[in-house]
């Protein structure tokens, strides 16, 4: 049976949002294009939705968004203030500037001059990946600044094996809603008793 002309472009712009293995890809060999992708797709319709809208975060006009910005224009006592704000508050600036220095990519959004949410991402460039340092100015949260950041650095993140991230406390559902998935096999070697309250769960008994 011959390859609908089009079906080469329509599994790969579904593989960019779903990576669909080979397998599947296979399946797609069938005249009738739009009726296969229809009945192949179906259990998978709520995560492309997802993935689309996640893969276009929205800006919002009045805020500069620099992704992977020269790093020596970055006020870092504006980063540890901001970092203060939302209770983590035993950073120093001079490490958090080495640690940003040493990241795969970094985000900033800047309102009127001013730093108002960061990011940052640290990977060995093939196997494993992770989000770190996600922050928003309470004063701005709630406006789609968290999910921007997320997004946009999760996109730069591309043929990785394990993309991850630790969650704050109570931020299961922020990224739930994003279409992360809390990890069954994940563990942590705590570095204090703050992280192993927060972080871990309690030993069987």
């Amino acid at each position: 049976m011959n390859q609908h002309p089009n079906i080469t472009s329509a599994v790969d712009k579904i593989e960019l949002h779903m990576k669909i293995p080979q397998t599947f890809k296979d399946q797609l060999k069938f005249s009738d294009l739009n009726h296969t992708i229809t009945i192949l797709l179906n259990p998978y319709k709520n995560q492309l939705k997802l993935n689309n809208a996640m893969s276009n975060p929205t800006e919002n006009p009045a805020y500069q968004y620099l992704l992977d910005p020269d790093l020596t224009s970055i006020d870092w006592q504006r980063v540890l203030h901001l970092f203060k704000e939302i209770n983590w508050k035993y950073r120093v600036a001079d490490e958090i500037e080495k640690a940003f220095k040493l990241s795969t990519n970094t985000i900033f959004v800047y309102h009127d001059g001013e730093i108002i949410a960061f990011g940052r991402t640290i990977g060995d460039g093939r196997y494993y990946a992770m989000l770190a340092d996600i922050v928003v100015d309470p004063a701005y949260q709630g406006q789609g600044l968290g999910k921007y950041l997320v997004t946009t650095l999760n996109n730069q993140l591309t043929n990785y094996h394990f993309v991850n991230l630790s969650a704050a406390p109570g931020a299961d559902n922020f990224y739930k809603s994003m279409g992360w998935k809390k990890q069954t096999t994940a563990f942590i070697w705590p570095q204090g008793p703050k992280q192993l309250r927060q972080h871990c769960e309690k030993d069987d008994v």
